[in-house]
């Protein structure tokens, strides 16, 4: 997750923004589906695959902390608005 994070950081400062916002969709991602590993087996963060929304709200009910993860939700939901997938075949 960290490498992930810190991989984006650098690809947002030398301006390769679509290669910086897939990066970080895969580190927060990665944190979360780390979160669940308490939870979920393998098979089921496998359900979740890519999508940030189930991944998001299977977090919020594992971790029952609504109001400290209130603006991260903002932050969550713009990721997965994004397909930076697609951005980067283009």
């Amino acid at each position: 997750m960290v490498s992930y994070y810190v991989s984006a950081r650098m690809a947002y400062f030398a301006r390769a923004i679509p290669v910086a916002g897939n990066l970080f969709h895969h580190a927060v991602e990665m944190l979360l589906k780390g979160y669940l590993c308490r939870t979920l087996d393998d098979r089921g963060r496998w359900r979740l695959k890519h999508n940030l929304r189930r991944t998001w709200r299977r977090f919020k009910d594992e971790a029952r902390c609504y109001d400290t993860w209130r603006g991260i939700r903002d932050i969550v939901a713009g990721m997965a608005r994004q397909d930076y997938d697609l951005e980067l075949r283009r």
